[in-house]
């Protein structure tokens, strides 16, 4: 079978290294209270018996997780909602990158639960937020979404939290907040794609296979902002005359910050 190929020149920057250093207290939610809560964390919304936070055995590193339960009502009221916030103070400019591992037991919208940093401090609260929706009944999976720290910001507060229209039954463990020394591209592209940083460049590959035996072998990936679509279909269209295959368009929401930037959807 003959492979039709491309040669595609890469301009590949040299990444700036990430700065490591955790942000975040008790990220595994090891350490726990008197009353049963992990330490460090404050919870949000609760306090009736349809939203329930607890601290269990079911972990996926370590010994404990944090466990969300929210069976309420379709009503905008946060006692219907549940979870975990924790405050951090942060520099104005600087990127910081949220991430978590999550375990879906049940859910009926793939809204239900949320991760969100909230920056503070200024004359507007900006939040940036990205849904936690790993595969129900699945193994665990990391969600993660970065953002910039607006000029008049003192702190970001990081939100892992249930949305009080919808229900679910969520694990979550190995929460992580971290400042990275790297431009917001970046960070949007790694974290976008929910990878660990990068300490340097991956090796470059001068041959990237677009189509075999006129079938599709590769996916144009394109920033879902209209202003891009047009270089993405003209792109198709040339591969599709060279090769007969047309390459699928796959549309992604990025922001400055690697998640949306949305309305504080809390109540």
């Amino acid at each position: 079978m003959r492979t039709s190929a491309f040669c595609l020149l890469l301009a590949v920057a040299t990444f700036p290294a990430f700065a490591q250093q955790e942000l975040l207290k008790n990220t595994s939610f090891e350490e726990i209270t008197d009353k049963g809560l992990p330490a460090g964390w404050s919870q949000y919304g609760g306090g009736v018996p349809e939203s329930v936070l607890k601290v269990e055995a079911t972990a996926r590193t370590a010994k404990s997780a944090v466990h969300l339960t929210d069976t309420g009502p379709n009503e905008r009221d946060n006692r219907y909602a549940i979870g975990v916030q924790q405050d951090v103070p942060v520099t104005p400019g600087r990127f910081y990158l949220a991430s978590v591992w999550a375990k879906a037991i049940a859910r009926n919208n793939d809204q239900a639960v949320v991760l969100q940093i909230t920056f503070l401090g200024g004359a507007e609260a900006r939040s940036v937020s990205n849904y936690i929706a790993p595969p129900i009944g699945g193994d665990w999976k990391r969600y993660s979404l970065g953002g910039v720290a607006p000029d008049d910001a003192k702190t970001a507060r990081l939100y892992i939290y249930t949305m009080h229209f919808w229900t679910s039954d969520t694990l979550i463990d190995d929460a992580s907040l971290k400042e990275a020394a790297a431009t917001p591209s970046v960070a949007t592209a790694i974290f976008q794609f929910g990878q660990e940083p990068l300490a340097g460049p991956r090796k470059l590959k001068l041959q990237t296979p677009l189509a075999r035996g006129g079938e599709p072998a590769a996916i144009i990936a394109c920033p879902s902002d209209p202003q891009w679509r047009q270089g993405a279909m003209d792109l198709q269209t040339a591969i599709q005359r060279k090769t007969g295959a047309t390459l699928p368009i796959h549309l992604v929401s990025v922001t400055t910050g690697g998640g949306r930037e949305a309305q504080d959807n809390r109540a």
